[in-house]
């Protein structure tokens, strides 16, 4: 295996380099370190199960998160209106598949940190085509401001970078190019050329925070709340980064986040250790159990248009058994909002609805 750095590097390293454990930024090892072979000087295969094996810091990524979570307090502290919650991917997520890399494909890493992430200029223009094109609500665009042929409007909105939390996976992935000649030299497709499969790397079972303040307090903590919401929707049914036509950068499991004596912890519910209805050892974030009773039993527990109502919403449309109960579509009912501000009908109306006919 061949590392082609200068001399003096490699010397200062005392030929480690060549060791995949001898890394701690893996943004070193993707862009700088790359192992090649001789003799025709052609990548080492073995570069990939490298990628994959990398071990990332849990307490460097532990110190960002507090990072993220004292800036959120700092303008808490101030007065702005603040919030943070976390979801998971549900597969896979491509973060900069087009930036530039000597291996064919990039991957955005921090420049610091090596750590891949979400930039918050991806966030805000997903939200930002969330809200144009798919759930139009000009009075929350407007908050993200104006650019473009528009007269420039500075967006009230902050959005801060998206990084995991520990315990992620980097996975490798694969795309077939099964007519190369077609696309690169105009010669006709055919069923005899060769396949040129193009490796590139993913995200795996990454929990990711995302954090946003408003810089006006006009805006309110309730506006913020509703712009955090429609971000977890965009993020649900549409995807962030590459490929999201195909399942990947989908996320799921919405998790609001309370900063409390420092420390971060989920948002609870005073009705989840107080419901009578409910057992005292209940964890409300179980995943389901194939019973119609965890639904009704967690809509008992649950304040009308929480979060919580949204979480197991979610949940429950995903459950292939129990997505088109009327019952649970019915005890649903009474917690979700009917209308938007608009005067149009929410997401969660129109599902209930289409399970009950009519309402």
């Amino acid at each position: 295996m061949l590392i082609i750095v200068p001399k003096n590097t490699f010397k200062a390293h005392e030929g480690k380099l060549n060791r995949a454990g001898y890394y701690e930024n893996f943004s070193l090892l993707f862009r700088q370190y790359v192992p090649w072979r001789k003799p025709n000087y052609k990548f080492d295969e073995q570069k990939w199960q490298y990628f994959e094996q990398f071990h990332f810091d849990e307490n460097l990524i532990n110190q960002l998160q507090k990072r993220g979570s004292g800036v959120i307090k700092t303008f808490k502290k101030l007065g702005l209106p603040t919030y943070q919650f976390s979801m998971h991917t549900t597969w896979r997520l491509i973060t900069g598949i087009g930036a530039s890399s000597s291996l064919e494909v990039g991957m955005i890493l921090h420049h610091v940190y090596g750590i891949p992430y979400i930039p918050a200029s991806s966030i805000k223009g997903l939200l930002r085509y969330y809200l144009t094109k798919i759930e139009p609500d000009p009075e929350l665009v407007a908050l993200l401001g104006k650019g473009g042929d528009e007269e420039g409007e500075k967006g009230k909105i902050v959005f801060l970078d998206a990084f995991p939390q520990p315990e992620f996976d980097i996975s490798v992935d694969i795309m077939n190019n099964h007519y190369q000649d077609y696309y690169m030299d105009d010669k006709p497709p055919a069923d005899w050329m060769d396949p040129n499969p193009i490796k590139f790397l993913t995200v795996k079972n990454a929990t990711f925070v995302f954090r946003l303040f408003s810089n006006s307090r006009e805006v309110g903590v309730e506006k913020l709340e509703d712009v955090a919401r429609q971000l977890s929707q965009a993020l649900i049914n549409l995807g962030i980064g590459a490929k999201t036509a195909v399942g990947y950068g989908r996320m799921e499991g919405f998790q609001p986040i309370a900063i409390v004596n420092d420390s971060e912890k989920p948002v609870q519910d005073k009705e989840e250790f107080s419901a009578p209805t409910a057992e005292p050892n209940i964890n409300f974030y179980d995943n389901p159990d194939g019973t119609r009773e965890y639904y009704l039993t967690r809509l008992n527990m649950a304040e009308p248009y929480s979060e919580k109502v949204q979480w197991l919403f979610q949940k429950w449309e995903r459950d292939e058994q129990w997505k088109n109960d009327p019952e649970i579509a019915k005890a649903f009912l009474p917690k979700i909002k009917k209308q938007k501000k608009s005067g149009k009908e929410t997401h969660f109306y129109i599902v209930i609805k289409s399970i009950l006919n009519k309402i």
